[in-house]
């Protein structure tokens, strides 16, 4: 279903005379079903992204992002040379990101990165979802041939610049799911107009068809699962007696010696 049937059926609930209200009730419900997981069909994979030779860090949320639909990273494949072998990087969680890199400024082939935190926007219109953010890479890159010129991005999409204007667009959502914006517009409409009972009814169909939806594209999600994190085994003093640290626990056939 396009746009212009979606509205149009929505309007006929209400009358053609609410059919510009009936967009925006559409377009609610659209961002509202697309904002309710992180969709598999929102999963996508950037153009080639440039490194810039002793540059670290890449703007993915904030002022000239190197994505401008980024709503969360996936993974990250390096291109060692252009239009040649791909190599995926570790992911590395931020403490031990930072905890490791700190010290060491050499520039190198690029193994790891992680998502740091950027400088807080200081206009209220620019604050974004998730605050500014970076895609950080470890080593520094060299930038040349053999060592690293592009890096590609598989990340979530953000749904807020998702949005239908034209009557031809379509929603991007599974075609089997295109009327539950149907009954995500009209609860919206009916809650405008006080209508309780009916807008309490379309909410509950609106729903039971996005946890359907929900439960159709968990069995379709893969994820990567390299990452690189850091693991402080408890000290222990030596006690005499006492089995060293790593050592299984007593049980009664083996017991503590003392």
């Amino acid at each position: 279903m396009n746009y212009q049937a979606l509205y149009q059926e929505v309007s006929a609930s209400f009358g053609t005379t609410v059919e510009s209200r009936a967009k925006v009730w559409v377009n609610a419900a659209y961002q509202e079903f697309l904002n309710r997981r992180k969709w598999s069909f929102l999963e996508t994979t950037s153009a080639a992204v440039a490194l810039v030779a002793s540059q670290q860090n890449y703007v993915v949320l904030g002022t000239a992002p190197v994505v401008t639909d980024y709503n969360g990273m996936i993974s990250v494949e390096l291109e060692l040379t252009s239009a040649g072998a791909r190599v995926p990087l570790c992911e590395m969680d931020p403490q031990t990101f930072s905890q490791r890199t700190a010290h060491s400024r050499v520039n190198g082939c690029p193994a790891f990165w992680t998502i740091l935190g950027g400088l807080a926007q200081s206009s209220a219109a620019n604050v974004l979802s998730g605050g500014n953010q970076a895609l950080a890479l470890y080593p520094i890159p060299v930038s040349s041939a053999g060592n690293g010129v592009n890096v590609f991005l598989r990340y979530d999409r953000s749904a807020a610049g998702i949005e239908m204007s034209a009557t031809t667009d379509v929603p991007i959502i599974p075609v089997q799911y295109h009327f539950s914006l149907i009954h995500g517009a009209n609860a919206i409409g009916y809650e405008t107009f006080g209508q309780t009972e009916l807008a309490a009814q379309q909410r509950q169909l609106f729903m039971q068809r996005m946890e359907l939806a929900a439960r159709e594209d968990e069995s379709m999600r893969m994820r990567d699962s390299m990452r690189v994190q850091l693991v402080q085994q408890t000290w222990r003093y030596p006690i005499q007696g006492a089995p060293p640290p790593g050592s299984p626990a007593p049980t009664d056939d083996y017991p503590a010696q003392h």
